[in-house]
């Protein structure tokens, strides 16, 4: 549940740290070919090679291990706290999709500075019901301009992935791919019940 005037959501650290590190892109191997042999290790024996025999000897040396190896060499580490001011909340819509929702657009500011990252939370909150409301939160991945196409959400402005389909060809946001992913995200049917929807 959310506060109907302003929301607040817990964002997976593994987004942030996508969008921190989006600006630095790593190099990805598509071809299995060109994976060079390896050897999985152990996960019943220790960084050390010592065995690990009881619950014990997992909670307190192997699981540790485990996660630092996903930290280094899968998801990055979780910050431990967000260093930001607070979001903005930009005012937006209050009669949204023919009354039935109130539109938000929330700024989520990644750093203290005004020209750092952020994440561009979009709201729709239904008219039909006060206070606390349920809120499907999902994660769109080309902007949140795809899931509708309402014409006055604005277009991504960061790096979006190339879909000549939509007309994406240089990691640009364009007009063409205004609601190419509404098909998706139905939001008149979340509304209808008294659901809200939030994505970024």
């Amino acid at each position: 549940m959310i506060p109907r005037r302003s929301p607040r959501l817990l964002v997976p650290c593994w987004w942030i740290t996508l969008l921190l590190q989006a600006a630095d892109p790593i190099p990805i191997n598509q071809d299995e070919s060109k994976v060079p042999a390896y050897t999985l290790p152990d996960p019943l024996r220790s960084t050390a090679g010592e065995p690990i025999r009881t619950a014990a000897d997992w909670s307190g040396m192997r699981r540790p291990e485990v996660l630092e190896l996903f930290r280094n060499h899968v998801y990055g580490r979780t910050l431990e706290s967000l260093p930001r001011s607070g979001s903005t909340l930009v005012p937006d819509h209050p009669q949204a999709r023919g009354g039935r929702a109130t539109r938000q657009r929330i700024r989520v500011p990644l750093t203290r500075g005004p020209d750092g990252p952020a994440i561009d939370l979009l709201v729709y909150l239904p008219n039909s019901r006060s206070g606390k409301v349920p809120v499907f939160l999902g994660l769109n991945f080309d902007g949140n301009h795809t899931v509708t196409l309402e014409s006055d959400i604005p277009l991504a402005p960061g790096w979006v992935p190339n879909r000549p389909q939509w007309g994406i060809t240089h990691n640009a946001a364009t007009e063409a791919s205004r609601g190419s992913a509404a098909g998706r995200w139905p939001i008149d049917q979340l509304l209808e019940p008294g659901y809200g929807l939030a994505t970024l």
